[in-house]
């Protein structure tokens, strides 16, 4: 089996699970599932897949599998044809849907310091493929920093309650103006 192309195409077939989820399930189910490979085999004829599909409650689980299995089987049929296309190969998909309560905050079966990039699985799926930086706007040098950024930045994400980033400048008045 072909093991380096399986690993760097594992992340685009998780993707492509998730968003047949997204499509087919709409706002019924918050967009915090987590599609995990279990098993990626690339054979000469075939590709299998075994994908678990993570939600954080039971009720969760109820939707994604649907009457009968009805919307996974849909989920399921939707991303084999698109996995298809893409590898220009058959692939064997299989998957179902697991609760892990709370898993968007933390996994409890991993230790923090070897959790990827040290953060949750929810901002690992939510923030992939961007770049991010933390700047602490009450430390001597910190707003300098920041405009900084802004310069050259083409976006400016912040979560705080408008008053809390008035008080540490980033109102749009003032950051429009960078």
């Amino acid at each position: 089996s072909n093991t380096k192309f399986l690993a760097k195409e594992s992340f685009f077939i998780s993707e492509i699970i998730r968003e047949k989820i997204i499509r087919f399930l709409g706002e019924e189910l918050p967009h915090e599932t987590y599609v995990q490979l279990q098993k990626l085999e690339d054979k000469e004829n075939i590709i299998n897949i075994d994908a678990e599909i993570i939600v954080a409650r039971e009720s969760q689980k109820g939707i994604v599998v649907g009457k009968n299995g009805a919307k996974l089987k849909k989920i399921g049929e939707k991303a084999r044809i698109d996995l298809e296309k893409f590898f220009n190969k058959k692939v064997f998909l299989k998957t179902w849907v697991k609760t892990k309560k709370n898993w968007n905050t933390a996994y409890p079966d991993w230790d923090p310091g070897t959790r990827p990039w040290n953060r949750t699985p929810s901002f690992n799926v939510h923030a992939r493929n961007k770049k991010s930086v933390t700047v602490n706007l009450t430390a001597p040098g910190g707003r300098d920093v920041l405009d900084k950024l802004v310069a050259v930045s083409d976006v400016l994400v912040e979560n705080n309650v408008p008053t809390t980033s008035d008080k540490l400048g980033l109102s749009y008045e003032r950051i429009s103006k960078i």
